[in-house]
């Protein structure tokens, strides 16, 4: 659940030759919003763990499943945070991120957003890959999957 690394991966960037044009977004974003939930149950919680194998903590877990579709983002929460554009409740689509912070504006959490108030992220290490509901209303809403106005 927190993601406590320093750095990051830089920008948020397409990896080249897996761009997607403008009509395919939202189809880009449902698949990553679907493959999130095939990690639910599956894998373990594990700090720093960014692998099937290792097990995921929750930035881990974004930053897996974002670069299977060919979307190189950071690898911390915050470094994520700053590389995604913000949008509103009304205007998250499941694929985007979740994004949860202190009254300081430091993000601590962060999980797949899949509709209807709910994520999968990683939980901690009772739980593992979980499908909740956001439990918070310090969330912020974040896309890389379409251009500003969708």
């Amino acid at each position: 659940m927190w993601s406590w690394g320093m750095g990051g991966a830089g920008p948020a960037a397409a990896v080249p030759g897996h761009q997607q044009s403008h009509g395919a977004v939202p189809a880009v974003s449902t698949r990553i919003a679907a493959y999130a939930l095939t990690f639910v149950g599956r894998y373990r919680y594990h700090w720093g763990g960014n692998s099937p194998k290792t097990g995921f903590d929750c930035s881990g877990l974004t930053s897996y499943i974002y670069r299977h579709y060919g979307l190189a983002i950071p690898r911390t929460a915050q470094g994520q945070f700053s590389a995604f554009r913000r949008v509103s409740r009304a205007a998250a689509m499941p694929g985007d991120l979740v994004f949860f912070h202190d009254a300081f504006g430091y993000v601590y959490h962060v999980g797949v957003y899949e509709g209807r108030g709910n994520l999968v992220a990683a939980a901690d290490p009772d739980d593992g890959i979980v499908l909740e509901t956001i439990w918070s209303s310090a969330v912020t809403f974040g896309t890389l999957t379409r251009p500003a106005g969708r």
